[in-house]
């Protein structure tokens, strides 16, 4: 055999070689697990409470799963943490004297290979029973002008269980959502300029209710200077 077949030879050896690597590659990166859903239940509790953190992963060549578990922000397990579902408890205050805090749960799913996924849920914690209510949008002292026609009002409780939000301008009721989040437009064209509040009043079973409210300003068009 001569020397150009011979180079020619090892040349399509080297080929298919790295060929082989990269299909072996890439079954590797795709035969890590996949995670379809992660969910917290209830998502929103008060201090002490608990919630129940459920991950739903499969494998895509059918290998044995493990979980592991952890709470970066604090709070407790209660009972098993190998498992596919576990439990939370809050904790029993919360610092910087906030209404509520937002804690992360992480789970990493691995299969027998050891190649793994990992995903996060927020379960937020609130210091009472009342609902906290964020306004969005507008911006307390936001200038919008009438003749952008709407205003968006955006508005969130922070409970997930909140069944009514209701939207109040000046003391005048507008609207309700039948959520915890109320997102909807004002249509400001018939309104006239100046100040006016926006109010949501946010309630949840028990009767307990939760307010906020912020103030914006109208204004008409306003002439170019000659």
């Amino acid at each position: 055999m001569n020397r150009r077949n011979i180079l020619m030879m090892t040349a399509a050896l080297f080929t298919a070689l790295n060929a082989c690597i990269e299909v072996n590659d890439s079954i590797d990166n795709s035969s890590k697990p996949v995670i379809d859903k992660m969910t917290a239940v209830p998502a929103s509790v008060i201090i002490s409470d608990t919630s129940v953190i459920t991950v739903q992963a499969r494998d895509l060549n059918g290998e044995r799963l493990s979980y592991v578990w952890s709470k970066p922000d604090g709070g407790d397990w209660v009972g098993n943490v190998t498992g596919s579902s576990v439990t939370w408890k809050a904790p029993s205050s919360l610092s910087g004297g906030v209404s509520s805090k937002n804690f992360r749960i992480n789970a990493r799913v691995q299969n027998e290979n050891k190649k793994y996924a990992l995903d996060t849920v927020m379960v937020t914690v609130n210091s009472t029973q009342n609902p906290v209510v964020t306004i969005l949008s507008p911006l307390n002292g936001a200038f919008i002008p009438l003749s952008e026609g709407t205003v968006r009002i955006h508005a969130q409780s922070s409970f997930t269980d909140t069944y009514s939000m209701k939207c109040y301008i000046n003391g005048v009721p507008k609207d309700s959502s039948a959520t915890y989040v109320y997102e909807k437009n004002w249509n400001i064209a018939a309104e006239t300029e100046g100040t006016k509040q926006i109010q949501i009043v946010a309630t949840r079973p028990g009767g307990y209710i939760g307010t906020a409210s912020v103030t914006i300003s109208l204004e008409g068009t306003i002439g170019k200077r000659k």
